[in-house]
């Protein structure tokens, strides 16, 4: 059986269910497909910073954030020591929401989607499976969007995923309401040896908890949980959890720093990689989300010349430099972020030094660490 649409796109998470709206409402037939069961929730990617905001609300997706929890403030506690920064005015909401808000918006403009489907890609299109049938489905663009964990490009060399060494891996879980005592409006993160873990109360009163963690750790540790409070521990500050961590369900990534040597290639024309296939580092306060999102609104720019025009190479090329442009750019402060928390002793340091500032300057790192407008235009005032 072939099936026929003017493009494909692969993993339907934000970048990939942004993307889908975005071509859908341009009048294109575009078909969406997810390996995992519709309305499923994500531990991980829950902050958005005012870059994701403002993308959000040029795909007029108000309704997410107006139904989302505020986010004014972040707490870093180290060896003892706690810092408060103000942040731009941030939100966090759950994936399950925020996704399926996506979703939803790309099916009213006649977006196909189907959950539960696996999809590989061919050199003429891509292979779907799905409750054990196979369609064929031939597309002038394929969007590749499936994560850090994706399968739609295996045995495709040109793609194989580079692990930076030493990542770390990500680990989350989910406490409902009425089993923590977090304070509302506050991402706090805990740094540790081997690593460093958040927390923040999303829309509905439950608890995000996701870690990025050494895996050697973790085994040494006996397993996630234990590795966890173990930088808990190292923090000074306990989670205000009514439960230990031990009792939790513990999702993981792969790796979390890794890139592909190409966000596309001769090889397999119309094939394009956005969101985190094409390439991820360990994001803070929203910024992951704020690639994924961007990302999604630039590829729209280099799809439609290959359907009106057919595939050349300098449209790969075109979509190179729009990605550095929107995303690549912006990932040196995660970076930097990254290499200081590798650093126990230094992060310790600089929590000392930032706590010790005067407040009218914490808000000022704040925005140098997630940059964005200040909270007053955001919400309209100040918290």
């Amino acid at each position: 059986m072939i099936a026929r649409y003017d493009i494909a796109v692969i993993g339907a998470g934000v970048a990939g269910a942004m993307s889908a709206l975005l071509l859908g409402r341009r009048g294109h037939r575009v078909l969406l497909i997810d390996k995992a069961r519709r309305g499923r929730n994500k531990v991980c990617g829950c902050c958005l910073n005012p870059r994701a905001i403002a993308e959000l609300q040029a795909a007029g997706q108000d309704h997410v954030i107006d139904a989302a929890m505020p986010l004014y403030q972040a707490e870093v506690h180290a060896a003892g020591r706690t810092a408060t920064l103000g942040l731009p005015a941030g939100v966090a909401v759950s994936r399950q929401r925020l996704d399926q808000a996506l979703i939803q918006a790309a099916e009213q403009t006649g977006v196909t989607f189907r959950d539960q489907a696996v999809g590989r890609v061919e050199p003429n299109g891509v292979r779907v499976l799905r409750q054990g049938e196979a369609v064929r489905v031939r597309a002038g663009v394929v969007l590749v969007a499936d994560g850090l964990a994706g399968s739609a490009l295996s045995g495709h060399r040109d793609f194989a995923r580079r692990v930076r060494p030493q990542s770390k891996r990500g680990y989350g879980a989910h406490l409902p309401a009425g089993r923590h005592d977090h304070p509302l409006e506050r991402i706090s993160m805990r740094c540790g040896r081997s690593g460093y873990l958040g927390a923040v109360v999303l829309e509905d009163g439950s608890l995000d908890i996701a870690a990025a963690i050494d895996p050697a750790a973790v085994k040494r540790a006996g397993g996630i949980a234990p590795a966890a409070q173990q930088i808990v521990d190292a923090s000074g500050l306990p989670l205000p959890t009514r439960q230990g961590l031990d009792g939790l369900k513990w999702n993981a990534t792969p790796p979390l720093t890794g890139r592909r040597p190409r966000r596309w290639s001769p090889g397999l024309p119309g094939v394009l990689l956005i969101g985190d296939s094409a390439g991820y580092i360990e994001p803070f306060t929203g910024e992951g989300m704020a690639w994924a999102l961007s990302g999604a609104r630039a590829v729209t720019g280099i799809v439609e010349p290959i359907l009106s025009q057919g595939w050349s190479d300098r449209h790969g090329r075109a979509w190179d430099t729009a990605y550095r442009r929107h995303v690549a750019r912006q990932q040196w402060r995660c970076r930097a972020t990254a290499a200081l928390l590798r650093r126990p002793r230094l992060t310790a340091g600089l929590v000392g030094l930032v706590a010790a500032l005067p407040a009218s300057l914490d808000s000022v790192v704040g925005h140098v660490l997630t940059p964005g407008r200040p909270v007053q235009q955001a919400f309209g005032g100040t918290p």
